[in-house]
């Protein structure tokens, strides 16, 4: 876990301080740091695919303690961006207004157990590049749960999630390049 936030954190300081500038950025790495108040790690990366289209995929580690079982966490994700230039700004994505679908994938392993979940939804957001370098995101969703996997005796409420629905809110800073 150290290595990888050592990682993370040399590449960041590497784009921030890299002297090419580009005027229209295609990339973007970032993180999510509503995930980091619980402790976890949600990484993303998104490229700009067309005039205002982009696809992002991501992963997520993590370790949630609950108040009688301890859990870790996996996850990776994918999602396409349609970006939409209501207010006729005319700048370049990946800045502004999105939404778009999302597929997510999450393992959760106990002692006595896993459990795997698909999460299959729509987001919605909006996301603003500061010198065309720096990106700030924030974020809702709407997603339905459907278990792959469970073994074990699990002693969690995690799958009664199995066939309903959820919301996600979130919080991204990253660097663009």
């Amino acid at each position: 876990m150290k290595k990888l936030l050592f990682g993370i954190s040399s590449l960041l300081l590497f784009l921030i301080i890299h002297p090419n500038k580009i005027n229209a950025q295609e990339n973007v790495v970032k993180i999510n740091v509503t995930e980091l108040i619980f402790t976890d790690i949600d990484i993303a990366y998104e490229r700009v695919i067309r005039e205002n289209q982009s696809f992002q995929v991501g992963a997520y580690l993590g370790k949630a303690v609950g108040s009688h079982i301890d859990h870790n966490n996996i996850g990776l994700s994918a999602s396409y961006r349609m970006y939409f230039d209501i207010l006729k700004i005319e700048s370049d994505i990946p800045h502004g207004l999105y939404g778009g679908p999302f597929i997510r994938y999450r393992r959760s392993k106990t002692d006595t157990g896993d459990l795997s979940f698909i999460n299959l939804g729509g987001l919605a957001g909006y996301q603003y590049l500061l010198n065309d370098r720096f990106s700030f995101e924030g974020f809702l969703g709407y997603y339905y749960n459907l278990k792959l996997s469970e073994s074990g005796e699990l002693n969690t409420d995690a799958a009664k999630y199995n066939g309903k629905t959820s919301f996600t809110v979130g919080a991204t800073v990253g660097i663009a390049f």
